[in-house]
């Protein structure tokens, strides 16, 4: 499914759905979703033996406990994030479900929810990353260049700094 036609699909879907203004929490879907359990205790690091897998984990974890701010997302949004970095901490999600497979493949939701994630975890950590920097005296050319690092390392996790990667333009 192309990009637009499933933002058509999100927006419209944003028109009916009705926003509490409440976090889901596993009290209210547990039978739905077993997942949503582990949400409550859902570490804001993961302790996964791979550096990979603990950048992305640790990553969607902060989008989800922040909450971190993304374009038309509301707390389903939030919820499924925190639901895939439970899932990744639980062993039941790999990165290979989560990373482009090469041209000819369509995206799948996790992977798109994912990219955008990451996108706004890192343009929000670079921008707490230089008021810090600026706070404390330090160089804040010097601070982006360790974060550029990081970043750099989760984009080429998931290949998102592939410009043939249609996921790339999340970020």
């Amino acid at each position: 499914m192309p990009k637009t036609e499933y933002d058509g699909y999100i927006k419209e879907l944003n028109t009916i759905a009705k926003y509490d203004g409440a976090k889901a929490t596993a009290k209210y879907a547990a039978d739905e979703i077993p997942a949503l359990d582990t949400l409550s205790s859902l570490p804001r690091f993961s302790a996964l033996p791979s550096k990979d897998m603990r950048f992305i984990a640790s990553s969607l974890a902060a989008v989800y406990h922040d909450c971190t701010p993304i374009s038309d997302w509301d707390e389903n949004d939030y919820t499924y994030i925190g639901v895939i970095a439970a899932e990744m901490n639980a062993g039941n999600i790999q990165l290979d479900m989560l990373k482009w497979q090469g041209a000819g493949s369509e995206s799948t939701k996790a992977q798109r929810f994912v990219a955008q994630a990451l996108a706004a975890h890192m343009k929000v950590e670079r921008g707490a990353a230089s008021e810090r920097a600026l706070k404390d005296g330090q160089d804040v050319d010097e601070v982006h260049a360790e974060l550029d690092n990081d970043h750099g390392f989760l984009l080429s996790i998931l290949d998102l700094g592939n410009k043939a990667n249609p996921l790339s333009t999340y970020v």
